[in-house]
């Protein structure tokens, strides 16, 4: 078994000494191993650039502990600086000196894997240019988180064709489009007009909600045929699964965590998984999160 822990950068500070603390009664009471726990936290936005990022990821270990000794997964959370207009131009000379930092974290052995989130085609290109031009070697990023559900699926095609040409291994978030890809039963009321039951982006059009009902249709349809009768939650994160992709649902429900877990014994089929694939064109692409393609 390994158990997974994430920080965030809204609350890193605390939530490392928070998992610290239950890490090291873990350990000294031999419920679990290092080997088996694997944890990943991540540069917050205001610590771009080599020296504060190189600081910061020396005050994420410390926070940490000495139990844990070492980080398994540290992300550059955004590719823009927490400050900075999106077009200026120190948002690049920044995160790519956040880069070499993590690599010198990485060197150092305080890491295992590194790597980036929300990163696009044009972030991940300069890291690569700049490995092309360097003498020395440049690791690229291990991994890249990003945002990726079906109906974004068309949209992140290059970006997917990408990390796999470069053996960047990709982690998806908002894998059920915070919550808005999962068919919600209607409310009981006597009121018989009708309601809408999904929670769609900021600004709903038409080709939104299309889409959203759309793949709410579909994933009935998967689940109804298929032999284990899986959730639509199960669905969704088996279709990443099977693109060979890392999912990191999130819930503070014990039941919709085991619900999560249970996505690994659901195999679709090919069929299946080129139906989430196709479920929306171009026209119809949904984005739940935020936009990292306006950051220079």
């Amino acid at each position: 078994m390994t158990l997974f822990l994430f920080t965030h950068p809204r609350s890193t500070s605390k939530n490392e000494e928070a998992i610290g603390r239950a890490v090291e009664t873990l350990l000294k009471d031999g419920i679990v191993t290092r080997e088996e726990l694997f944890i990943t936290t991540k540069i917050a936005p205001r610590d771009q650039g080599y020296d504060k990022a190189y600081a910061a990821a020396h005050a994420c270990l410390q926070r940490l502990g000495p139990a844990i000794g070492y980080i398994d997964l540290l992300l550059i959370h955004w590719p823009g600086t927490q400050g900075r207009k999106v077009h200026d131009e120190r948002n690049a000379t920044n995160r790519q000196g956040s880069w070499r930092a993590l690599q010198h974290f990485y060197k150092e052995g305080h890491v295992k894997t590194i790597g980036v989130s929300n990163f696009t085609v044009g972030h991940l290109a300069e890291l690569v240019a700049v490995k092309e031009g360097e003498e020395e070697q440049v690791e690229l990023p291990h991994v890249n988180q990003f945002e990726l559900h079906p109906l974004i699926y068309p949209f992140q095609r290059p970006l997917l064709d990408f990390c796999a040409a470069n053996d960047i291994f990709v982690q998806a978030y908002s894998s059920l489009g915070e919550g808005n890809l999962i068919p919600r039963p209607p409310p009981q009321s006597l009121d018989t007009s009708p309601t809408i039951t999904t929670t769609i982006p900021e600004t709903p059009t038409p080709a939104s909600t299309a889409s959203i009902t759309h793949v709410h249709t579909l994933l009935t349809t998967l689940a109804h045929n298929h032999t284990l009768s899986p959730t639509p939650a199960q669905i969704l994160l088996a279709w990443a699964l099977a693109h060979s992709w890392g999912v990191i649902p999130k819930s503070t429900s014990l039941a919709r965590m085991r619900e999560n877990l249970g996505a690994v014994d659901v195999a679709l089929s090919g069929e299946d998984v080129r139906a989430l694939d196709g479920v929306v064109g171009e026209e119809g692409v949904v984005k739940f999160c935020w936009d990292p393609t306006r950051i220079r």
